[in-house]
């Protein structure tokens, strides 16, 4: 017997219909409830529209309201690649959106729209046409709090070349660490001079030694302080500082690491010979240290061969100028001529000596150099290749 079996299928009475399409709905993903009065910074408001819709693209409206104050700006979705020139009193004209077209409006607004410290209630909303509701935040606006260091702590010492030594310093600010402008480490004898500490957390500021920090002042003892500004204050020009602490520095001389150059040149007959040196000048406080590169030319004296007479002398500098070909590299270069009238076959002494902007001078560094004419260069080998110069001077020998 055969047995059948029918499989029948049906739709349910009753079918779970599809959820509804969610309402476009504004959310705040960017907003600092807390504003300054008078300040100068820029702080950014961001909405979100979610899910994005035709209006992503487009622009969101902002109405403030507060006290006296009925004002507006617009947020835009544009991913800051247009110039706006609405309400230039308290909006940047860049947007500080990053993605064109997500759903994200985005604008840059100071608390230049007011005065008065109070609240303000801000009404963020699209045109009416996309049927989305409005969102509401509320916005204090407060007189400035200066900044308050509660900490500074100095290194005893630096020695030369201080890469090693760290300030630090604590500074907070009742208004937020975000209010904080500028908060710099500040040499304060003679010529005051500035580095900028870097944010570690809410509270601590940190500065790393560099190379430079004593370029252009001698071994000593000197005063530091940290300074903090909000951005309140940078319209002032005034700050808030730390107690000062005495640190003392080392500002080591300048050393000449190489000189490369000829230690024989021969004099065509008839002719010139041009010849450079190219010095290498070291200092521990880098390029901004070194002054220049002085050069005592002298040859044994004709009455007392045991003693040198100096012939010339002069100063170079790492200036891009004359043979120097960069500037502030660290290398100076010295051109010279000779000719047959030039003394031959005597021993001249050069003397290095380089000078820091301390000032102060380093260990001489010493070359000699003998020119020889034809006529001597018999039977001899040239020890150096002459490279010709551009530009020299011309000295006697």
């Amino acid at each position: 017997m055969a047995v059948f079996v029918l499989l029948l299928t049906a739709c349910p009475d009753n079918p779970t219909p599809p959820p509804p399409p969610l309402k476009p709905a504004l959310s705040l993903i960017s907003f600092d409830s807390l504003m300054v009065v008078g300040s100068p910074r820029y702080q950014l408001m961001a909405v979100k529209l979610y899910p994005i819709n035709d209006a992503a693209g487009g622009e969101l409206f902002c109405l403030i309201q507060g006290g006296d104050v009925s004002t507006h700006f617009r947020l835009y979705d544009d991913g800051e690649l247009a110039v706006h020139y609405d309400n230039l009193g308290f909006t940047d004209s860049l947007s500080g959106d990053r993605v064109p077209g997500d759903g994200v409006f985005a604008r840059r607004v100071s608390s230049r729209f007011t005065e008065r410290e109070g609240e303000y209630l801000l009404t963020f909303s699209l045109p009416d046409s996309f049927g989305v509701d409005s969102l509401y935040a509320i916005l204090t606006v407060r007189r400035n709090s200066e900044p308050d260091i509660t900490g500074f702590t100095a290194p005893d010492s630096v020695p030369s070349g201080g890469e090693e030594a760290v300030f630090s310093a604590l500074v907070g600010d009742a208004d937020g660490w975000r209010d904080l402008a500028n908060v710099a480490i500040v040499k304060l004898d003679g010529v005051e001079r500035a580095w900028q500490m870097t944010r570690q957390d809410s509270l601590l500021w940190r500065w790393q030694g560099e190379p430079g920090i004593a370029a252009g002042i001698p071994t000593g003892s000197y005063l530091f302080v940290v300074r903090a500004q909000d951005y309140y204050l940078t319209l002032t020009g005034d700050f808030v500082a730390s107690a000062i602490a005495d640190v003392w520095l080392e500002n080591l001389p300048p050393v000449v690491v190489s000189v490369d150059g000829p230690d024989t040149v021969w004099i065509p007959a008839n002719d010139t010979a041009l010849f450079d040196y190219r010095i290498e000048v070291r200092d521990d406080q880098g390029i901004a240290d070194l002054d220049s590169l002085l050069l005592e030319l002298s040859r044994p004296d004709d009455a007392n061969p045991d003693s040198n007479v100096v012939v010339w002398d002069t100063t170079y500098f790492d200036d891009g100028e004359w043979l120097d070909s960069l500037a502030g590299d660290g290398i100076y270069t010295a051109g010279f001529s000779a000719t047959p009238s030039n003394r031959t076959g005597v021993p001249f002494t050069f003397r290095w000596t380089p000078t820091d902007r301390s000032p102060q001078r380093g260990e001489s560094y010493y070359t000699t150099l003998v020119l020889l004419t034809g006529e001597i260069m018999a039977g001899k080998c040239e020890s150096a290749k002459v490279r010709k110069s551009e530009s020299v001077k011309v000295i006697t020998w």
